[in-house]
């Protein structure tokens, strides 16, 4: 009998291996490819003129920690009834220009400074309106090699008493991890900032990071595309036109536009809520 059992249990065995298995699907050709992702984008992404370059020192968040089912509340920065404007100068720092390696060639020394010259311009024209600078530095304190913002934008700004320097060691100003979000948050409420217009570079990098965490944050912002650039190419991308098109605002009480020049910056906030134009106690720097 044991011998009789033995003999079938070996024909189960030897059928089971050599035998197709119809419960066991072939794997796909096609994984990882387009007809397993989501659907293309209705337009195409506009082609850079080269890969950026990798620059390791930069600073980055920590890395999540989990998977949380709900996103968590993102702290308001702007409150609804904040009407006031600001101008942001973001990581205009001669480092960033020069690390690549690529600033002294003809094009891209006009496009240092062309993109000067605009932020001049909207430096002058917030002076005379009386509304608060914001210069944002990358760095942190016994970290200097990445200097300070440029010397003819310093000047410009002068001894004007509405300006005022943050630094920022994360790639956004807003980013929870940035050692010095508290000191320019506090500011932004207590000057009853609403509306952010937001210039410097590098375009793809800190000051998208930025004008996200701007949003997120409740805050109104106008991309001043004339005073953007990045300077992360072997040819600087200048003027940064109408590459934030992947930009969300969820926020109810905030907007979100990209404007070419100061004098649309202009015009638009003219429209607004915010008081870019009209404001009571105008000041010049001494």
């Amino acid at each position: 009998m044991q011998t009789i059992f033995l003999i079938f249990f070996s024909g189960l065995l030897l059928t089971a291996a050599e035998g197709p298995s119809a419960d066991v699907p072939k794997k796909s050709p096609f994984i990882g490819t387009l007809s397993n992702q989501e659907s293309p984008r209705p337009f195409p992404t506009p082609t850079l003129p080269a890969t950026p370059t990798t620059f390791p020192l930069i600073l980055t968040g920590s890395p999540a920690t989990g998977h949380p089912s709900m996103p968590p509340k993102k702290p308001i920065i702007c409150a609804a009834n904040n009407h006031k404007s600001a101008l942001v100068i973001i990581d205009m720092q001669p480092y960033f220009v020069t690390r690549g390696g690529h600033s002294e060639t003809p094009e891209n020394k006009a496009k240092v400074d062309k993109i000067i010259q605009e932020q001049i311009i909207a430096i002058n024209h917030a002076k005379s309106l009386g509304l608060p600078i914001i210069v944002i530095e990358y760095g942190r304190d016994g970290f200097s090699n990445l200097g300070e913002t440029n010397p003819i934008l310093k000047s410009a700004v002068g001894n004007y008493k509405q300006a005022n320097y943050f630094k920022k060691d994360r790639d956004g100003m807003f980013d929870e991890h940035n050692s010095f979000r508290k000191k320019l948050t506090d500011y932004i409420a207590q000057n009853h900032i609403g509306t952010l217009v937001i210039s410097g570079a590098n375009g793809g990098a800190c000051v998208n990071a930025s004008i996200q965490g701007a949003l997120d944050g409740n805050c109104s912002v106008v991309a001043y595309l004339g005073g953007i650039a990045d300077f992360n190419y072997k040819e600087f991308i200048y003027p940064y036109l109408w590459k934030y098109k992947d930009i969300k605002s969820d926020c109810k009480d905030c907007s979100f536009r990209q404007v070419s020049s100061m004098e649309g910056v202009t015009q638009f906030l003219t429209h607004s809520k915010s008081n870019w134009n009209r404001t009571s106690s105008p000041e010049s720097a001494k």
